[in-house]
Protein backbone atom coordinates (compact mmCIF):
# COMPACT_ATOMS: atom_id res chain seq x y z
CA UNK A 1 0.00 0.00 0.00
CA UNK A 2 1.09 3.35 -1.02
CA UNK A 3 1.52 6.04 2.44
CA UNK A 4 -0.51 8.66 1.89
CA UNK A 5 1.98 11.04 1.58
CA UNK A 6 3.22 9.55 -1.59
CA UNK A 7 -0.91 9.78 -2.40
CA UNK A 8 -0.67 13.23 -1.92
CA UNK A 9 2.53 13.88 -3.64
CA UNK A 10 0.55 11.92 -6.95
CA UNK A 11 -2.59 13.95 -6.54
CA UNK A 12 -0.52 17.03 -6.21
CA UNK A 13 1.30 16.78 -8.99
CA UNK A 14 -1.61 15.48 -11.26
CA UNK A 15 -3.61 18.67 -10.12
CA UNK A 16 -0.21 21.21 -10.98
CA UNK A 17 0.00 19.18 -13.93
CA UNK A 18 -3.72 20.01 -14.90
CA UNK A 19 -3.44 23.43 -13.92
CA UNK A 20 -0.11 24.61 -15.93
CA UNK A 21 -2.03 22.73 -18.83
CA UNK A 22 -5.21 24.95 -18.74
CA UNK A 23 -2.83 27.98 -18.04
CA UNK A 24 -0.99 27.15 -21.18
CA UNK A 25 -4.21 26.49 -23.18
CA UNK A 26 -5.72 29.44 -22.22
CA UNK A 27 -2.70 31.71 -22.95
CA UNK A 28 -2.52 29.86 -26.22
CA UNK A 29 -6.17 30.72 -26.73
CA UNK A 30 -5.64 34.13 -25.90
CA UNK A 31 -2.70 34.91 -28.57
CA UNK A 32 -4.61 33.53 -30.66
CA UNK A 33 -8.15 35.45 -30.24
CA UNK A 34 -5.62 38.51 -29.97
CA UNK A 35 -3.76 37.98 -33.26
CA UNK A 36 -7.26 37.10 -35.17
CA UNK A 37 -8.66 40.79 -34.13
CA UNK A 38 -5.38 42.58 -35.18
CA UNK A 39 -5.28 40.54 -38.33
CA UNK A 40 -9.16 41.93 -38.81
CA UNK A 41 -7.63 45.32 -37.58
CA UNK A 42 -5.49 45.43 -40.21
CA UNK A 43 -7.89 43.78 -42.98
CA UNK A 44 -10.37 46.50 -42.58
CA UNK A 45 -7.63 49.01 -42.41
CA UNK A 46 -6.55 47.88 -45.84
CA UNK A 47 -10.14 47.47 -47.17
CA UNK A 48 -10.94 51.22 -45.99
CA UNK A 49 -7.99 52.49 -47.72
CA UNK A 50 -9.06 50.58 -50.90
CA UNK A 51 -12.20 51.32 -51.07
CA UNK A 52 -10.71 55.04 -50.49
CA UNK A 53 -7.94 55.10 -53.21
CA UNK A 54 -10.91 53.59 -55.63
CA UNK A 55 -13.60 56.65 -54.35
CA UNK A 56 -10.93 58.65 -55.06
CA UNK A 57 -10.07 57.71 -58.60
CA UNK A 58 -14.00 57.90 -59.07
CA UNK A 59 -14.26 60.89 -58.47
CA UNK A 60 -11.08 62.34 -59.80
CA UNK A 61 -12.46 60.55 -63.40
CA UNK A 62 -15.59 62.05 -63.13
CA UNK A 63 -14.41 65.59 -62.69
CA UNK A 64 -11.90 64.88 -65.40
CA UNK A 65 -14.79 63.59 -67.69
CA UNK A 66 -17.03 66.88 -66.55
CA UNK A 67 -14.15 69.40 -67.59
CA UNK A 68 -13.53 67.69 -70.72
CA UNK A 69 -17.31 67.57 -71.31
CA UNK A 70 -17.79 71.47 -70.97
CA UNK A 71 -14.98 72.50 -72.93
CA UNK A 72 -16.90 74.42 -76.18
CA UNK A 73 -14.27 73.45 -79.34
CA UNK A 74 -14.63 69.86 -77.61
CA UNK A 75 -18.83 70.20 -77.62
CA UNK A 76 -18.57 70.92 -81.24
CA UNK A 77 -16.17 68.82 -82.08
CA UNK A 78 -18.61 66.19 -80.77
CA UNK A 79 -21.60 67.38 -81.94
CA UNK A 80 -20.07 67.48 -86.34
CA UNK A 81 -18.80 64.23 -85.12
CA UNK A 82 -14.97 65.80 -85.76
CA UNK A 83 -13.15 62.34 -84.78
CA UNK A 84 -9.96 64.03 -85.95
CA UNK A 85 -9.91 67.70 -84.00
CA UNK A 86 -10.58 65.38 -80.99
CA UNK A 87 -7.74 63.45 -81.35
CA UNK A 88 -5.58 66.59 -82.01
CA UNK A 89 -6.85 67.84 -79.06
CA UNK A 90 -6.78 64.78 -76.71
CA UNK A 91 -3.96 62.75 -77.80
CA UNK A 92 -0.85 65.06 -76.60
CA UNK A 93 -2.88 65.72 -73.24
CA UNK A 94 -3.64 61.80 -72.78
CA UNK A 95 0.17 60.66 -73.52
CA UNK A 96 0.77 62.95 -70.53
CA UNK A 97 -1.77 61.62 -68.16
CA UNK A 98 -0.83 58.22 -69.05
CA UNK A 99 2.80 58.70 -68.47
CA UNK A 100 2.21 60.40 -65.25
CA UNK A 101 -0.50 57.48 -64.09
CA UNK A 102 -3.58 59.34 -63.78
CA UNK A 103 -5.12 57.45 -66.90
CA UNK A 104 -5.04 53.98 -68.78
CA UNK A 105 -8.11 55.15 -71.47
CA UNK A 106 -9.44 58.54 -72.44
CA UNK A 107 -13.01 57.54 -74.96
CA UNK A 108 -15.57 59.47 -76.28
CA UNK A 109 -19.16 57.53 -76.35
CA UNK A 110 -22.54 58.03 -78.23
CA UNK A 111 -24.96 56.71 -76.75
CA UNK A 112 -25.80 53.91 -75.38
CA UNK A 113 -22.70 52.81 -75.52
CA UNK A 114 -20.58 52.82 -78.79
CA UNK A 115 -17.22 53.86 -78.98
CA UNK A 116 -16.71 57.38 -80.71
CA UNK A 117 -13.08 57.66 -80.71
CA UNK A 118 -10.99 55.57 -77.75
CA UNK A 119 -7.93 57.73 -77.49
CA UNK A 120 -5.77 54.98 -76.23
CA UNK A 121 -6.66 53.04 -79.31
CA UNK A 122 -7.39 55.60 -82.40
CA UNK A 123 -7.63 53.06 -84.93
CA UNK A 124 -10.69 51.00 -82.79
CA UNK A 125 -14.25 52.78 -82.93
CA UNK A 126 -18.17 51.98 -83.82
CA UNK A 127 -18.07 49.15 -81.44
CA UNK A 128 -20.83 48.92 -79.36
CA UNK A 129 -20.16 48.14 -75.82
CA UNK A 130 -23.33 48.53 -73.66
CA UNK A 131 -23.05 44.81 -73.11
CA UNK A 132 -20.29 45.46 -70.77
CA UNK A 133 -20.15 48.99 -69.95
CA UNK A 134 -23.39 49.45 -67.74
CA UNK A 135 -22.01 52.77 -66.00
CA UNK A 136 -21.03 54.56 -69.84
CA UNK A 137 -24.99 53.06 -70.88
CA UNK A 138 -26.31 54.86 -67.40
CA UNK A 139 -24.38 58.16 -67.95
CA UNK A 140 -25.61 58.31 -71.37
Amino acid sequence: MKSIKTKLIVYIGILAIFSFSTLIFMGYSNIVKNNISKEKEELETLYNIFTNEIKSKADMATVMAKEVALIPDVQKAFYEKDREKLKEMFIPVFKVLKKEGWVAQFQFHTPPATSFLRVHKIEKFGDDLSSFRFTVVKCN
